[in-house]
């Protein structure tokens, strides 16, 4: 047993040294061999042979490691849209984090675009409720992400700079950095979102309001 251990680390080295040309068959160790091919897999991807990753995938004898495989498979031809969904969907256990990737891609490329920060919100939120078929927990799931990413963007926050993420979003995004502030208004133009200012910070409970317009980033 020990002599075959040794075997199949030593086809295992000598397959990841030639990536996309891996010869895995050699390894018996179904987990190494399963280790082994997802490695092929991804590496096929990158080089754009999809066909041949999903050949590859298809063939990985250990069920765990099948999915590790289309999980990275997704991961490294950086899939987007449906082409995601449908690699992701074969993920078995890795599903929900292996969409959750696919959709952060998308999601920042959708933001780029300045004034389609709603419409990038519905499709994450349907995308979510897709593989969970809850409307609530897509949308509180859709809600995290979007956030998350807007709260990327430069400081200081302005209405502008938000273009036209709904006022419940908008809400959330100045909620979330007052408090990671520890209740400052520091890096947001108050004057440009009005009472939604006051709102925030009474979400986040800070106390009494105490105005002012603070822009420094």
């Amino acid at each position: 047993m020990a002599l075959s251990c040794k075997n199949d680390a030593q086809h295992h080295q000598s397959a990841l040294a030639n990536g996309a040309q891996a010869d895995c068959s050699p390894i018996e160790d179904l987990e190494i061999q399963g280790d082994c091919m997802a490695w092929k897999a991804r590496k096929q991807s990158e080089d754009g042979d999809l066909e041949a990753a999903a050949t590859t995938c298809a063939g990985v004898a250990m069920p765990l490691w099948q999915s590790e495989c289309w999980f990275m498979v997704s991961d490294a031809s950086n899939a987007r849209g449906q082409a995601a969904v449908s690699l992701c969907s074969r993920a078995a256990e890795f599903e929900e984090e292996c969409l959750g990737h696919a959709l952060n891609r998308s999601l920042e490329e959708e933001l780029r675009v300045p004034g389609r920060e709603a419409q990038a919100h519905e499709e994450l939120e349907q995308a979510w409720l897709s593989l969970y078929q809850d409307s609530r927990r897509s949308q509180a799931k859709a809600d995290a992400m979007f956030v998350s990413a807007l709260l990327r963007r430069p400081r200081p926050y302005t209405r502008g700079s938000l273009g036209n993420t709904p006022d419940r979003l908008t809400l959330q995004v100045l909620s979330t950095h007052i408090t990671a502030r520890n209740c400052s208004l520091h890096g947001i133009e108050v004057s440009s979102f009005g009472q939604l200012v006051v709102q925030a910070w009474e979400s986040a409970e800070c106390g009494a309001y105490p105005g002012g317009e603070a822009l420094r980033p």
